[in-house]
């Protein structure tokens, strides 16, 4: 996210010349973000953010690599760009909220001191991932798309280093006796 943050006034306003829209179309991708954290909250009720986590992180890959396809046109317009934008964006707003509360689960009795090791580690890192991403910016959407997937992918291959291999399952089989904090 912070990747886009850092490129988006080059990309967006300059690249795709929408000049002086730019703060309404950033501002929109924003709102987008904003829906998706609304709807997770209902969604994750149901499905577990297990399920809604990996689901998000898989789409965010797929619609990296549209991204991708899509740069890799001589001519790529705004509004090709915008949409597969938003859609990942979208996606982020799934992923960070998910995957950071999955990741407390072993904290229940320092939930507090946890979640600000975790809010550091993920400004930090983030905040370097996206001075890399920003700083590669070649005046075109290639270097973002490019970095969205290997994040995506680095992510993946994270997910499933700590779920043993296994994708979209439930911690606790149904009817089991469960901690405190369950997110299946």
């Amino acid at each position: 996210m912070v990747g886009y943050v850092n490129s988006s006034q080059q990309l967006v306003g300059e690249h795709f010349g929408a000049g002086d829209w730019f703060p309404l179309i950033f501002g929109g991708t924003a709102l987008c973000m904003a829906v998706a954290s609304f709807f997770n909250s209902r969604i994750v009720e149901r499905f577990g953010a297990r399920r809604v986590s990996h689901a998000a992180l898989l789409a965010y890959i797929c619609i990296s690599l549209l991204q991708i396809s899509l740069a890799s046109q001589e001519h790529e317009a705004l509004w090709q760009f915008m949409p597969a934008m938003a859609l990942n964006m979208c996606m982020v707003g799934f992923i960070g909220a998910n995957f950071g509360s999955i990741s407390l689960q072993p904290f229940e009795r320092t939930a507090g001191a946890a979640s600000s090791v975790q809010a550091f580690l993920r400004m930090v890192i983030g905040a370097g991932l996206g001075i890399v991403i920003g700083q590669a910016f070649d005046g075109t959407a290639m270097p973002l798309a490019r970095a969205f997937l290997i994040c995506g992918v680095v992510t993946l291959l994270l997910v499933l280093f700590s779920e043993k291999g296994r994708l979209f399952r439930r911690l606790y089989p149904p009817g089991s006796p469960r901690p405190m904090m369950e997110l299946h």
